[in-house]
């Protein structure tokens, strides 16, 4: 049984007084205090506080969208230049590509190699691969258009020299490597340096 303050005072008084007090139940149910109705919370109707929910929200996203808006043009101000001597700079124009993106690079036909003639075994031998992106488009052309046997052309210094042209087949009799061979000597120390590159071979060969 649950008391009030006025019940416990009345018991307290019967101990020490020695006087008999009725002690009445008190239902609990009425000291209960009724939960406020959710309209009167804080004196503020219900639909004034989901407005202003909404605004939150609302100015949150707008903040959030800011932001994004501030962090794109702060990554569009700090990239980086674009790189001189590159395509995008000259609409794919470049040493090696002169006609840039208004022709379409040409391909190597074949596996080419420079090489050294072994005159005793009538033998092309390859020392040195090309790297078709360190070839001008003219190169390309020139190599494509070589065709197998012995050219007459001159050595850097001038001097008379045999170009061989040999392309090598597998075991099905189809080319797969071709071979730009000069005599076994031009390749000795001495010699080195007075090897035709390809834009030499292509001059000499255009103009004979």
């Amino acid at each position: 049984m649950r008391m009030n303050r006025e019940q416990r005072k009345a018991l307290a008084r019967q101990e020490l007084e020695g006087v008999d007090v009725e002690v009445q139940d008190v239902d609990t149910g009425e000291l209960t205090p009724e939960a406020p109705s959710p309209s009167l919370v804080a004196g503020v109707d219900p639909q004034v506080i989901a407005q202003i929910a909404a605004a939150v929200a609302m100015a949150m996203q707008q903040q959030g969208a800011q932001s994004a808006d501030v962090l794109a043009q702060a990554l569009r101000d700090n990239r980086k230049p674009i790189p001189e001597n590159t395509d995008a700079e000259y609409h794919g124009q470049s040493h090696w590509h002169p006609e840039g993106k208004a022709k379409p690079r040409p391909e190597l036909a074949i596996e080419t190699w420079r090489g050294s003639w072994n005159h005793e075994d009538r033998k092309a031998n390859p020392r040195e691969k090309f790297d078709p992106s360190q070839l001008r488009d003219d190169e390309i052309e020139t190599v494509n258009a070589l065709q197998p046997g012995e050219y007459q052309i001159e050595r850097m210094d001038g001097l008379p020299t045999v170009l061989y042209v040999v392309d090598q087949q597998d075991a099905h009799n189809k080319p797969f490597r071709r071979i730009l061979a000069f005599p076994a000597q031009m390749y000795q120390k001495e010699h080195k340096n007075q090897v035709p590159d390809l834009r030499s071979i292509r001059r000499q060969l255009l103009s004979a």
